[in-house]
Parts: structure tokens; C-alpha cells; sequence
């Protein structure tokens, strides 16, 4: 390993050495001095710039505020309707598929009839889902 020595003659630099396995930079009297450890190589890199900016930069005018419009949430539905007779009796399972593509939905709400037994509901994200009897049947909210 050999050590780098060095002077820059301009204070508060950040100083790069590659490849270097440790650098170490020092402010004395209006320059940065160096030391660094160098790893073995076939050529050295050494580059510098400002640590801090000399000139503080100007703040711009304020601007007028750009009116945000909300969107609209993009969704994808689809729909199946599965029927399975057993025992005397006949299954039925309805499901909706939804995909939101855009922006976010906080709440679903469905209109049922007022014979329809909810036996589950799943979804990914599933918060919570209520059922109740209203006049034309029953409302099923998933959020």
C-alpha cells in the first residue's frame, strides 16, 4: 500500500481518491490537505469540488399554486355467476372481480335482493364489510 499527499490550495473541498482504501481531508490555513491510503493499482484518480457552495442561491419568486384535479378512479370489473346442485339443493356463487388501475376507492356498495344470504366476502386489502336490509332488498359495503 503507499500513502497520497496532498494540497489543495482552496478550502472546504470534497476530494475523491479511487482507489483509495481511506481518505482523510483537513482545513488549515485556507486549504484542504489530503492524506490518503492508496489500494494497488495502475492509475490514481483524484477529483475535487466544493464541499459547501460559495454563493448561496438566489430564492425564486414565488409562483402562482397549480390547481390539482382530482381523477376520476379507473376500475376493471367483471363478473360470474356459478351454480352447483347437491343434495336437493342448488349453490349459487356470484363474483365480482374488480381491479382498481387508478387513484384509490375506499368503499364498494352493492345492491342485493332481499332473499340473498352472504355467506363470505374476500378481497385482498379487505378492511371490513357490512350487510344490511334497506327497502328494495339489502346493501352489501366492502371497504
Amino acid at each position: 500500500m503507499a500513502n497520497l499527499d496532498l494540497t489543495i490550495d482552496k478550502p472546504r473541498q470534497r476530494v475523491e481518491v479511487t482507489p483509495s482504501a481511506k481518505v482523510v481531508t483537513t482545513d488549515l490555513n485556507g486549504q484542504t490537505q489530503i492524506t490518503a491510503v492508496l489500494e494497488p493499482c495502475g492509475q490514481l484518480g483524484v477529483e475535487w469540488r466544493d464541499r459547501v457552495p460559495t454563493k448561496i442561491p438566489e430564492a425564486e419568486p414565488a409562483t402562482e399554486a397549480v390547481q390539482i384535479v382530482p381523477r376520476t378512479p379507473k376500475i376493471t370489473l367483471g363478473h360470474e355467476v356459478l351454480f352447483s346442485i347437491a343434495a336437493g339443493t342448488i349453490g349459487v356463487v356470484d363474483q365480482v372481480k374488480m381491479n382498481v388501475e387508478q387513484d384509490s376507492v375506499g368503499e364498494f356498495v352493492f345492491k342485493l335482493a332481499s332473499d340473498v344470504a352472504i355467506m363470505e366476502v374476500t378481497c385482498t386489502d379487505l378492511a371490513a364489510w357490512t350487510s344490511h336490509p334497506t327497502e328494495d332488498g339489502q346493501e352489501l359495503r366492502v371497504s
